[in-house]
């Protein structure tokens, strides 16, 4: 193998095999991202606190409630012997560098650590990570259960309010019981409700080769995460007998997630952060061993967990009911929303999609020679929920790729709040197929827009979401696309430097209009 590195650093790996590359791409995340990669594994882990001390000790204990390492581990145990080949050969190459001896980063010598032989738990570790963070919506689920024990449904519907053009739906009886506290909301809630916004906002936008200035189908993607030193991105290109692609890795994880093949075709990763399914909650009272179910009182599934803060020792006893951890153990703010009556003091546990079988692929370099390949790796994708936006030499789509769970009917709460984990309504009945998941392949129009905004047409069955992102940045696109008839590489990057925010700022003064009037 052979790595060559250009005027800004960048590698570019040639391989005589697709183990051959990934393991040179491990070796190149090591030299260059090392401490970086030292970090992510211990977050993943819950081990922060053995070198920050008291400032960690929260992440750490949510992070060993979720249970992220256990479940990498049994992931690992259960991938196909491709994904595991290629995973192994990635992490030799990381613990090459190791095994050299090299001047290891600033930071290494600031805290007295040495690292450790990275091992495939570590980096599907750092993917469930990843996944946790781009997909829960847990905090719009908890705000909006607040807003309507203190303020009533309706006006919560005003503070968080459906999509443009979408009917409320009301809020279940079980989002009115609680009572908790308003102080420090965990959100903003303009112009609608969304977690920590600037940590996942995604614009991407594909023309056919009809509105193409070249004739080929045109793409650019526009995944900003939020800002940090160094960049969670890592560009590289990646060539072997099987492949050439090159774009975005990240530091810990072999495989290129969003970038371009030559001649095969590109599969942007994109998310929607919708689908992390709902909250249970389990009654308790103190720290009581049984819960509600269906049927009756069960056991809590217990564990021990021990995390070294600094030089001491804390042990913490980790509760899982049938639907997952319960991460109120760990977060204050789950908590507080607990019932009245007899069931006061429940608590929320996470129901994750872990619990439904481990997944069995990580890859997601874009490797797709025919159209039917790239559908058969987004047919494995299971972790966040995501947008899978690519063009070939004559196509243009977008999918919907993720295991999105199924509810009954009559769930009122439809993963918009915590819902009661004792009745049997609110259990997931199973996960939709990969083709009832939604998708646009070449449509009249000849472009595709997405920008965490509303992609399920009006009618669309079954039921995917209420918590969209508004339209305004979708509706500057398209209104961008249609300045002219066809588009460049030139256009394009005109759009991914736009700054215009007229559409956002005429919404905001309609809201305030409306504001007004109801006062």
């Amino acid at each position: 193998m052979e790595i060559l590195r250009d005027a800004e650093g960048i590698p570019h790996i040639f391989a005589k095999s697709d183990a051959d590359a990934w393991f040179a791409l491990g070796y190149a995340h090591a030299q260059d991202r090392l401490w970086q990669m030292e970090f992510q594994r211990r977050v993943g882990r819950g081990r922060l606190s053995e070198f920050l001390g008291e400032r960690a000790f929260d992440t750490d204990k949510l992070m060993r409630t979720l249970g992220i390492a256990k479940m990498a581990e049994r992931i690992v145990a259960r991938l196909d012997p491709d994904t595991a080949k290629n995973l192994e050969a990635y992490c030799a190459g990381v613990n090459a560098v190791l095994d050299a001896d090299p001047v290891l980063p600033v930071e290494f010598h600031a805290f007295h650590m040495k690292p450790e032989r990275w091992r495939p738990a570590d980096t599907v570790a750092w993917l469930l990570v990843m996944a946790w963070d781009l997909s829960a919506n847990w905090r719009t689920e908890l705000a909006r259960m607040r807003f309507a024990a203190k303020l009533g449904p309706e006006r919560a519907n005003e503070i968080i309010p459906p999509y443009p053009g979408d009917v409320p739906i009301p809020l279940s009886p079980t989002s009115r019981r609680s009572t908790p506290s308003l102080r420090r909301p965990p959100m903003r809630c303009w112009p609608h409700s969304r977690a920590r916004t600037t940590r996942t906002d995604r614009t991407a936008r594909v023309v056919s080769g009809a509105r193409s200035e070249t004739g080929k189908p045109l793409l650019a993607n526009d995944p900003h995460l939020g800002l940090q030193a160094p960049s969670l991105w890592y560009f590289a290109h990646v060539s072997s007998p099987s492949m050439n692609v090159v774009g975005g890795t990240l530091p810990g994880v072999p495989f290129i997630v969003a970038g371009t093949q030559r001649l095969r075709g590109v599969e942007p990763h994109d998310d929607a952060r919708r689908h992390a399914g709902p909250f249970r909650r389990a009654h308790r009272a103190g720290r009581s061993s049984s819960y509600v179910t269906p049927t009756g009182s069960a056991k809590f599934e217990t564990r021990d967990e021990v995390i070294r803060v600094g030089s001491d020792e804390r042990r913490i006893t980790v509760r899982t009911t049938r639907h997952g951890p319960v991460i109120s153990d760990a977060v204050r703010a789950a908590g507080r929303c607990g019932a009245e009556g007899p069931r006061a003091g429940a608590r929320v546990g996470r129901a994750h999609r872990g619990k439904h079988g481990p997944a069995r692929r990580i890859d997601a370099e874009p490797r797709a020679e025919r159209g039917r390949d790239a559908q058969g790796r987004t047919r494995f994708h299971g972790a966040a929920a995501e947008r899978r936006l690519r063009r070939s030499r004559g196509a243009h789509r977008i999918r919907r790729a993720a295991r999105v769970p199924i509810r009954r009917a009559d769930n009122a709460a439809q993963g918009r709040v915590p819902v009661p984990g004792w009745d049997a309504k609110y259990d997931w009945q199973g996960f939709l197929s990969y083709e009832q998941m939604p998708a646009i392949a070449d449509p009249p129009s000849g472009k595709i827009v997405t920008a965490n905004n509303k992609i399920t047409p009006p009618g669309y069955k079954p039921f995917m979401s209420v918590d969209w992102f508004p339209p305004y940045r979708a509706d500057r696109i398209e209104e961008m696309l249609a300045q002219a008839p066809k588009h460049s590489m030139k256009s394009f990057a005109r759009m991914q430097g736009d700054v215009d925010s007229r559409l956002r700022a005429r919404a905001a003064s309609r809201r305030a209009g409306r504001e007004a009037g109801h006062r």
